[in-house]
Protein backbone atom coordinates (compact mmCIF):
# COMPACT_ATOMS: atom_id res chain seq x y z
CA UNK A 1 0.00 0.00 0.00
CA UNK A 2 1.05 3.51 -0.66
CA UNK A 3 1.36 6.26 1.89
CA UNK A 4 -1.55 8.11 0.32
CA UNK A 5 -3.72 5.02 0.80
CA UNK A 6 -2.80 4.90 4.49
CA UNK A 7 -3.54 8.61 4.90
CA UNK A 8 -6.92 8.33 3.19
CA UNK A 9 -7.78 5.30 5.35
CA UNK A 10 -6.76 7.23 8.50
CA UNK A 11 -8.81 10.30 7.55
CA UNK A 12 -11.82 8.14 6.73
CA UNK A 13 -11.52 6.41 10.09
CA UNK A 14 -11.26 9.75 11.92
CA UNK A 15 -14.35 11.09 10.14
CA UNK A 16 -16.38 7.97 10.94
CA UNK A 17 -15.37 7.88 14.59
CA UNK A 18 -15.13 11.58 15.33
CA UNK A 19 -15.93 11.37 19.04
CA UNK A 20 -13.44 8.60 19.62
CA UNK A 21 -10.74 10.51 17.74
CA UNK A 22 -11.40 13.71 19.69
CA UNK A 23 -11.31 11.89 23.02
CA UNK A 24 -8.08 10.12 22.07
CA UNK A 25 -6.40 13.37 21.04
CA UNK A 26 -7.67 15.05 24.21
CA UNK A 27 -6.31 12.20 26.34
CA UNK A 28 -2.93 12.40 24.66
CA UNK A 29 -2.79 16.16 25.28
CA UNK A 30 -4.19 16.24 28.83
CA UNK A 31 -2.25 13.30 30.28
CA UNK A 32 1.29 14.68 29.97
CA UNK A 33 0.07 18.19 30.82
CA UNK A 34 -1.40 16.88 34.08
CA UNK A 35 1.84 15.07 34.94
CA UNK A 36 3.90 18.22 34.30
CA UNK A 37 1.49 20.33 36.38
CA UNK A 38 1.56 17.91 39.32
CA UNK A 39 5.35 17.66 39.14
CA UNK A 40 5.64 21.47 39.16
CA UNK A 41 3.32 21.78 42.16
CA UNK A 42 5.25 19.16 44.14
CA UNK A 43 8.54 20.87 43.32
CA UNK A 44 7.12 24.24 44.38
CA UNK A 45 5.78 22.86 47.66
CA UNK A 46 9.11 21.17 48.36
CA UNK A 47 10.99 24.43 47.84
CA UNK A 48 8.53 26.31 50.05
CA UNK A 49 8.82 23.77 52.86
CA UNK A 50 12.63 23.76 52.66
CA UNK A 51 12.79 27.55 52.76
CA UNK A 52 10.44 27.65 55.76
CA UNK A 53 12.48 25.06 57.64
CA UNK A 54 15.80 26.70 56.81
CA UNK A 55 14.39 29.98 58.15
CA UNK A 56 14.35 28.75 61.74
CA UNK A 57 16.83 25.84 61.69
CA UNK A 58 20.51 25.91 60.93
CA UNK A 59 22.55 23.02 59.53
CA UNK A 60 23.87 22.44 63.04
CA UNK A 61 20.47 21.94 64.71
CA UNK A 62 19.34 18.48 65.71
CA UNK A 63 15.67 17.88 66.38
CA UNK A 64 14.65 14.72 68.22
CA UNK A 65 11.03 13.68 68.21
CA UNK A 66 9.52 10.87 70.22
CA UNK A 67 8.45 7.95 68.08
CA UNK A 68 6.65 6.00 70.77
CA UNK A 69 9.20 3.19 70.48
CA UNK A 70 12.24 2.88 72.71
CA UNK A 71 13.40 5.18 75.50
CA UNK A 72 11.73 8.55 75.83
CA UNK A 73 13.46 11.91 75.74
CA UNK A 74 13.61 13.13 79.33
CA UNK A 75 15.07 16.14 81.14
CA UNK A 76 17.97 13.89 82.16
CA UNK A 77 18.85 13.31 78.48
CA UNK A 78 18.63 17.06 77.84
CA UNK A 79 20.99 17.71 80.76
CA UNK A 80 23.43 15.13 79.38
CA UNK A 81 23.33 16.84 75.98
CA UNK A 82 23.95 20.20 77.64
CA UNK A 83 27.11 18.78 79.24
CA UNK A 84 28.64 18.00 75.84
CA UNK A 85 31.18 20.68 74.78
CA UNK A 86 29.92 22.76 71.88
CA UNK A 87 26.22 22.04 72.47
CA UNK A 88 24.23 25.21 72.91
CA UNK A 89 20.74 25.54 74.31
CA UNK A 90 19.26 22.05 74.47
CA UNK A 91 15.69 22.08 75.70
CA UNK A 92 12.85 19.67 76.18
CA UNK A 93 9.62 20.54 74.45
CA UNK A 94 6.62 18.37 75.23
CA UNK A 95 3.75 18.52 72.80
CA UNK A 96 0.58 16.69 73.59
CA UNK A 97 -1.51 15.04 70.94
CA UNK A 98 -5.23 15.59 71.05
Amino acid sequence: MRVSKFLSFAMKSVKERRTRAILTILGIAVGPAAIVAINSMVEGYSNTILSEISGFLSPYDIVLTPSGVGPSLTQYVVDQLDAIPGVKCPYLSILSQL
